[in-house]
């Protein structure tokens, strides 16, 4: 039997993923994929430049970066609930779009491997995987380097319900556990 990968939802709870960064960046999956050249290039520079970067990268969904208050290194969590509907993405650099009824969380610092192993085929091939096999997200982790990323998948009896424009509610993500020397 596969271990069960946290950082996936597709169950309503909540995913669990590392930080070694208070920026993370959300995003739709089909943005890792139009643009992932672009991530890759970006996560190669420092996080001063990052973030500026990604501020001017255009696609056709708007890309979030939300900055954790009270940041420490750590293994956080993000909920259904955690997640509010917007109007309109607009110009708040924390605001995203979705189309695919999957938000996905980034640490800024792992923007590059995680844009170089989950490609739009990739997701497609690990959504088609049987339920309850997660190997497929447990290699794209591993890959990464640990489970810097996260994605929930909607579900219409909660605020994180599907298509839309979206930021997190204040206070989220929670830091389940701090790590030294995350990263």
């Amino acid at each position: 039997m596969t271990s069960q990968a946290l950082n996936v939802a597709f169950d309503h709870r909540p995913i669990v993923f590392r930080l070694s960064s208070p920026d993370l960046v959300i995003l739709d999956p089909l943005a890792l994929d139009a643009i992932s050249e672009e991530f890759q290039q970006i996560g190669s520079l420092s996080a001063d430049l990052r973030r500026e970067r990604l501020a001017g990268v255009v696609g056709t969904l708007k890309i979030g970066l939300h900055c954790v208050a009270l940041f420490v290194p750590g293994v956080y969590e993000i909920g259904l609930d955690d997640l509010e509907l917007v109007p309109e993405a607009g110009a708040q650099v924390d605001t995203f779009e979705v189309d695919t009824g999957t938000a996905v969380f980034v640490d800024l610092a792992y923007l590059a491997p995680v844009a170089a192993a989950l490609s739009w085929d990739r997701y497609d091939q690990a959504l088609q995987s049987p339920v309850g096999d997660d190997s497929a997200w447990l290699k794209f982790a591993d890959e990464v380097g640990g489970p810097y990323f996260g994605a929930p998948f909607a579900d219409a009896d909660y605020p994180f319900s599907g298509d839309g424009a979206y930021r997190l509610r204040p206070g989220v993500p929670r830091c389940l556990r701090a790590e030294s020397g995350a990263g």
